[in-house]
């Protein structure tokens, strides 16, 4: 076999591991919301929530409130 088409052969092999392992370690729920406000004082009486939290914002609507960090186009601190 050439060496060449060998070392071709051996480069895909090592590129596609890559891509691999990179896929794997990359979030699952890496949703990037249109705003994030970040700890916020969150009020939901419905819930009896009252707290500090982390919103995401997409389409006009709330789509996530959570403790987790999120990503977002426009970034909102609302820590004051």
């Amino acid at each position: 076999m050439d060496k060449g088409v060998f070392l071709g052969f051996g480069l895909w092999i090592l590129l596609i591991t890559l891509m691999s392992v990179l896929a794997a370690a990359l979030p699952v729920d890496a949703d990037v919301y249109d705003v994030v406000i970040f700890d916020g004082r969150v009020i939901d009486p419905e819930s009896n929530l009252d707290a500090v939290r982390n919103v995401g914002i997409s389409k006009g609507a709330i789509q996530a409130i959570t403790t987790e960090s999120l990503q977002g186009n426009l970034k909102i601190d609302a820590r004051g």
